[in-house]
């Protein structure tokens, strides 16, 4: 019995190093942190990004490249991006990667995300509160409010009533 508790020890111990970092668990709603401090920072485009600007509702996006569920999840992002540009929704994605801009805008763009992506050199994360696992997608409201936190891969279904609400037409 000994060596079976040892044994399940190092299987849970292997899993938590594994994937501590990146969160393969169901949607997980979290409270949500004090408003968003606005920041701006460059996309790996070159282009000037803002978490909030008013009357905009923003949903960013934490994510690294080498986190399945961060990148399984883009792709609803970006139907989001494309379904609400018109209602004033930015979707930012905020990598953690330590790669050259240019390699994490190839990445994306090979998944045919067109929304815009920082390389987060630490201060977007701050700006954000604490970001203790991913994917985490906030959602901040047109006031620079974060409504909702999610800690945990997400779908586009999942966020959609949260935006219909922001939106006024839920």
């Amino acid at each position: 019995m000994p060596n079976q508790d040892v044994s399940l020890l190092t299987i849970a111990v292997t899993l938590i190093l594994a994937f501590g970092g990146c969160t393969r668990a169901n949607v997980s709603d979290v409270a949500p942190a004090a408003p968003v401090a606005l920041v701006e920072l460059e996309d790996v485009y070159g282009n000037s990004q803002r978490f909030s600007e008013r009357g905009q509702i923003s949903i960013v996006n934490f994510w690294a490249t080498w986190c399945a569920p961060c990148v399984a999840e883009m792709p609803e992002l970006q139907v989001l991006h494309e379904g609400h540009k018109r209602d004033g929704l930015i979707v930012i994605g905020v990598s953690s990667d330590s790669l050259p801009d240019s390699s994490i805008a190839a990445f994306a763009e090979n998944l045919d995300i067109t929304y815009p992506i920082i390389r987060d050199d630490g201060s977007a994360a701050e700006a954000a509160g604490s970001i203790i696992g991913y994917p985490t997608t906030l959602i901040i409201d047109q006031n620079g409010q974060e409504v909702r936190r999610i800690l945990g891969a997400t779908t586009a279904r999942e966020l959609e009533g949260t935006i219909q609400e922001l939106l006024g037409k839920h």
